[in-house]
């Protein structure tokens, strides 16, 4: 692990330090090798060092000086994640400005972190110091998007069921907004958009004032819109800059993978107000397209062909995936490439031709080998030889009735 990503995560622990949910199932919690003599809990182990250096950081004077400068790091840290205390009564308690607080409040993170990562991750015999990667990666590089219709409803209130103690110890209220009368089916990954849906909550928490969430269902032109609405004080909107880009940051790179935009809508630095997080997603009212192609830059061409048709392009890269995609997504029709490593696409026609679920999708067979009549014989209603045009991409999908001329 690197200084600045232990940095990060500290920075978000130190928001949790009783929270033992929260504790326990932390990236930094999980990155910690704990002794073997240690008899409680992991979340247990990394508090009892937080505290303890904590603690370390106290000045020796003799006797205490609460007022001295050099007390300022270790009565912030002290009152405000120990004791609780909320930023502005810390800053009324120790008898300065909101923004003397902030600079004092960076300083003293920082001799925290020092001293922790000098204790928790000790260089080794080669220097080089413990870096298990994969247990703060919340999703793997080499994660695979299986973007399916989902309910949004039902894995939001998935997602507040796992968050139901949190919010109950924290006296939240969330409200939810919902018109009944839509239906609010999006084309996502569960698993991706459940990390998502747990970020904007975490940040969520962790910045509201006033105790009350408000989220709002709405449709934007193809579109679902979730908002997470709630109030933010001057101090939070510039101290906690820095989670953005471990929370904020991180969830709408993750988004763009599947399509999806997530977007912060704060006051200005120095104001209080509404903040808002607005989380969109495509809707899965609009006929898909799948794309089966192992090369990346096939799916980008396409959705550059069809962008001005109301089509969804979805595409996935792993043919390996491709029957288990298609039985969760039911596209409109497959764009199916031949030539592709471990399964080819010959092998998915019949598999999709041979099942009762799929035999119905139309499916139009791509390849730069001449085999029209091999797709065909093979349940194919088109073949398009590569490279392939956006005219005859159009013409193809003109034929199935997906789009009209007009449309094109």
């Amino acid at each position: 692990m690197d200084r600045n990503t232990f940095d990060t995560l500290l920075k978000d622990l130190l928001s949790h330090l009783y929270d033992s949910i929260m504790l326990e199932t932390h990236p930094l919690t999980a990155a910690l090798d704990i002794p073997t003599d240690f008899r409680g809990r992991r979340g247990e182990f990394i508090r009892q060092k937080i505290t303890e250096a904590i603690e370390l950081l106290r000045p020796p004077t003799h006797p205490p000086n609460p007022d001295a400068p050099e007390w300022r790091a270790y009565q912030i840290l002290y009152q405000r994640y120990i004791e609780g205390l909320s930023p502005p009564a810390l800053a009324t308690q120790l008898s300065i400005s909101e923004r003397q607080l902030r600079r004092d409040h960076s300083r003293a993170i920082e001799a925290l972190s020092l001293r922790l990562w000098e204790q928790l991750f000790p260089p080794s015999d080669t220097g080089q110091s413990f870096e298990p990667l994969s247990a703060i990666e919340p999703i793997t590089p080499d994660f695979t998007f299986n973007p399916i219709k989902l309910d949004l409803m039902r894995i939001l209130n998935g997602v507040l069921e796992i968050l139901g103690n949190r919010i109950r110890s924290d006296e939240l209220q969330v409200n939810l907004n919902i018109p009944p009368s839509a239906t609010w089916s999006v084309l996502a990954d569960r698993i991706v958009l459940r990390q998502i849906l747990f970020s904007i909550f975490s940040y969520a928490f962790r910045l509201q004032i006033s105790k009350q969430i408000d989220v709002n269902f709405s449709i934007v032109e193809d579109d679902i819109l979730l908002e997470v609405g709630f109030d933010v004080s001057d101090f939070w909107i510039e101290a906690d800059k820095h989670q953005e880009t471990d929370i904020i940051r991180t969830a709408q790179s993750w988004g763009e993978k599947m399509n999806a935009r997530l977007e912060k809508i704060a006051p200005l630095i120095g104001k209080s107000g509404r903040m808002n997080l607005a989380l969109s997603l495509p809707s899965a009212n609009r006929d898909v397209i799948l794309v089966i192609d192992d090369q990346k830059t096939t799916l980008r061409m396409y959705q550059r062909y069809l962008s001005r048709t109301s089509l969804k392009i979805i595409g996935i890269d792993d043919p390996t995936q491709a029957i288990k995609t298609v039985r969760d997504l039911c596209p409109a029709l497959i764009l199916l490439d031949v030539m592709m490593p471990l399964v080819d696409g010959w092998e998915i026609l019949q598999s999709l031709r041979s099942n009762a679920q799929t035999n119905q999708i139309p499916i139009i067979v791509c390849s730069a080998w001449e085999a029209s009549d091999l797709a065909r014989s093979l349940g194919a209603v088109n073949f398009l030889k590569k490279p392939i045009t956006q005219h005859d991409l159009l013409e193809a999908l003109e034929q199935t009735g997906l789009i009209t001329e007009n449309s094109a």
